[in-house]
């Protein structure tokens, strides 16, 4: 009796974490899917024209073919916005310097959430 309600348990852990693979392999998108996603998230805001799009385009596909080391990629993302900011007007790029200090916020609040989750959960340990 006991090998067959352990046999049922090791199955259905097996179908949960099968299960849980396919979400986790979706959050992941290509440089293209995620250059997409930004475009037409700084569209919605800033309404760019055709031209910026496609420049912009142009710009993280250049970012998106090179390989960095973290020092180096902080430093071509800094190049990058530089390069978006250069092909908008001076009204979207108030608005586009607004978004990135939005953005800086908001993955500062999640690091720092992530950071006390950690801990808590060291603590929950002992």
């Amino acid at each position: 009796m006991k090998k067959i309600v352990f046999a049922m348990l090791a199955v259905l852990a097996a179908c949960r974490i099968a299960a849980a693979q396919p979400a986790q392999q979706e959050k992941r998108m290509t440089p293209q899917q995620r250059t997409e996603q930004r475009i037409a998230r700084m569209d919605a805001k800033l309404k760019l024209t055709d031209e910026q799009k496609e420049q912009i385009r142009l710009f993280c596909a250049e970012f998106n073919a090179r390989k960095f080391t973290p020092e180096e990629r902080k430093k071509a993302l800094a190049e990058l916005n530089e390069k978006i900011a250069s092909v908008l007007t001076a009204e979207q790029e108030t608005i586009y310097r607004q978004m990135q200090k939005e953005a800086a916020a908001r993955r500062k609040a999640e690091k720092a959430k992530g950071q006390s989750e950690v801990k808590k959960d060291r603590k929950d340990r002992t």
